[in-house]
């Protein structure tokens, strides 16, 4: 399995974006995701949950069929998330060879998918647009 990472970047460093448009420019990756097992695991320091997920889709060519995603486990506060395995989601991904992805932006980078509709991220302040088409969804 080919991983892939966030190179230093971790979540409690993302900004606020004010469009899809702006997400996307500081994503490496864009993917449709079912996420199929997680586990804890320390990273730079760091206690994550590293999530596997099987890649459905994916705007950019080249992404693995399978990825793993480093996540700040939620305890409550903007900057974090729980992904549930067994559930798709579209996500914004900082990539790398030597780590596991990490999101752009937990609340805003995270849109979970339901059927062939995509949802509203946690932030909720935009929609997918036509990257929903781009991946197959509404």
């Amino acid at each position: 399995m080919t991983t892939i990472s966030t190179g230093g970047r971790i979540a409690a460093d993302s900004p606020y974006y004010s469009d899809v448009d702006s997400l996307l420019r500081e994503s490496d990756a864009v993917a449709l995701v079912e996420v199929t097992e997680s586990r804890s695991a320390v990273i730079e320091t760091s206690r994550m949950t590293v999530y596997t997920a099987d890649v459905l889709k994916s705007i950019q060519a080249g992404i693995p069929s399978r990825i793993e995603l480093a996540a700040i486990p939620d305890n409550g506060t903007a900057e974090t998330i729980d992904l549930a395995v067994g559930k798709r989601y579209v996500v914004f991904l900082t990539t790398h060879d030597d780590r596991p992805a990490g999101l752009v932006s937990p609340t805003q980078g995270v849109f979970p998918v339901d059927g062939d509709v995509a949802g509203a991220s946690r932030e909720g302040s935009f929609g997918l647009g036509a990257l929903a088409s781009q991946l197959g969804l509404k």
